[in-house]
């Protein structure tokens, strides 16, 4: 399930005992998980470019404030009534 344009996703199976969390954990050799594990896991993907108007981190998020009109459609297809929102950065 996606909108907007495709991004990249990768996924993998983590080692069973975790020491730091703030690490990858990535099983050696490594065990990616594919798009089609994750389908089936039940887990959903969207890419949505972001807007140069994007609303302002607020808590708690109020759908009406939405100004992203893709991200209005999916929230409002799947009856989504709350909302995080993650900052990625490379730094």
């Amino acid at each position: 399930n996606h909108l907007g344009t495709m991004s990249t996703i990768e996924a993998w199976y983590m080692v069973n005992n975790v020491t730091d969390q703030t690490a990858e954990n990535r099983m050696d050799p490594n065990k990616p998980v594919t798009l089609s594990d994750l389908r089936d896991l039940g887990v959903l993907h969207w890419h949505l470019p972001p807007l140069s108007d994007y609303p302002a981190k607020a808590v708690p998020w109020e759908p009406q404030g939405i100004q992203d009109k893709e991200l209005a459609k999916i929230r409002d297809s799947r009856g989504y009534n709350y909302a995080d929102i993650i900052t990625c950065s490379e730094e």
